[in-house]
């Protein structure tokens, strides 16, 4: 196994594929030989059963993160189509309270009306 110490003499070793262009680069050792690392075995590494379970719980919270988003999204929707929903009936209602008290108006202008002519028959 190469010395981490070493690692200014490690090179790479490239591999170009001609069919799709992909290249495959790995990096050597002083000793000519591809340089290996072994999960959990260098100095400083985590146990591969923890750095396993890391992983697996990081994917979960990003899982629960992303099904907490779409709730999220998926009720601010509905929060929203409630609110406009709400506010369309209430403007509805002022419209039909002022159209109802628009016809009250003209209901007393006419009645107030017909009483001046009324009264304007009388005296003349």
């Amino acid at each position: 196994m190469t010395d981490f110490s070493t690692t200014s003499f490690l090179v790479f070793l490239s591999v170009t594929l001609p069919e799709n262009g992909k290249r495959v680069r790995w990096l050597r050792g002083n000793d000519g030989e591809v340089w290996v690392w072994i999960m959990g075995e260098a100095p400083g590494d985590k146990p591969y059963d923890q750095i396993s379970e890391e992983l697996m719980a990081e994917r979960a919270r990003q899982q629960a993160q992303r099904e907490a988003d779409e709730l999220w999204k998926k009720k601010e929707a509905e929060i929203t189509k409630k609110f406009r929903d709400a506010m369309a009936k209430e403007k509805a209602r002022i419209v039909a309270e002022k159209w109802k008290i628009e016809t009250e108006d003209r209901k007393a202008a006419k009645l107030m009306e017909e009483k001046i002519q009324e009264e304007l028959k009388v005296c003349f």
